[in-house]
């Protein structure tokens, strides 16, 4: 449920980033497009929209469709006003509970509180809103752009030391059923539009 981008410009960023490359040919565009036929759905809708239709298609989804992941993007746009705590609390509280009654995963999508810089590294405690969207899922997955390094490419593109750090980090900063938590290198491959998390993936 990507109510940011029309479910085309979706698609047309799952087929570079399972082809690793920008223009794949036909051929690979009928396979993939073979290959989700059943497996992957996509909500067509962009912009604002209420609660109660989300959770019918999450009830749509898992029943009907025996869907295992549904990725929601994002929770700003299912709830109204980025200062209610009370609707922020109540969706991640339905969110949660659907996830267990239905055995699906929910990813939910949401922004951070404007930091001191772009430099900093972000946690489970900056998320904007009320604490519960960090209380309640289990698993907290942050990410973060290394701004610093696309300065300093900008600045000097030669500089072997601008290149060798990572493009940006992923951060599971709480895994409630896991023991680990961490952070993953990641690496920007700008043909597939996607981040790797070896250094090697890169354009020539």
């Amino acid at each position: 449920m990507s109510f940011e981008m029309k479910p085309l410009a979706t698609l047309k960023r799952m087929l570079r980033q399972c082809a690793m490359n920008s223009n794949p040919d036909y051929r690979f565009v009928d396979r993939f497009m073979d290959f989700l036929t059943g497996r992957a759905y996509i909500f067509d809708h962009l912009g604002s929209i209420n609660e109660r239709v989300v959770y019918a298609a999450i009830r749509y989804a898992a029943l009907e469709r025996k869907v295992n992941h549904i990725i929601i993007d994002s929770m700003m746009k299912c709830v109204k006003g980025s200062d209610d705590c009370s609707s922020q609390k109540d969706f991640m509280n339905s969110i949660t509970r659907m996830a267990q009654q239905y055995g699906v995963h929910i990813h939910v999508v949401h922004h951070i509180k404007k930091l001191e810089s772009e430099e900093c590294l972000p946690n489970k405690f900056d998320l904007k809103g009320d604490s519960s969207i960090s209380d309640m899922p289990d698993q907290v997955l942050t990410v973060w752009r290394n701004k610093r390094k696309e300065r300093a490419i900008k600045k000097s593109p030669t500089d072997p030391k601008a290149n060798e750090a990572e493009d940006a980090l992923l951060v599971c900063d709480k895994n409630r059923h896991g023991e680990w938590e961490g952070h993953v290198r990641l690496w920007y491959h700008p043909p597939s539009l996607q981040y790797t998390a070896d250094s090697r993936c890169m354009p020539l």
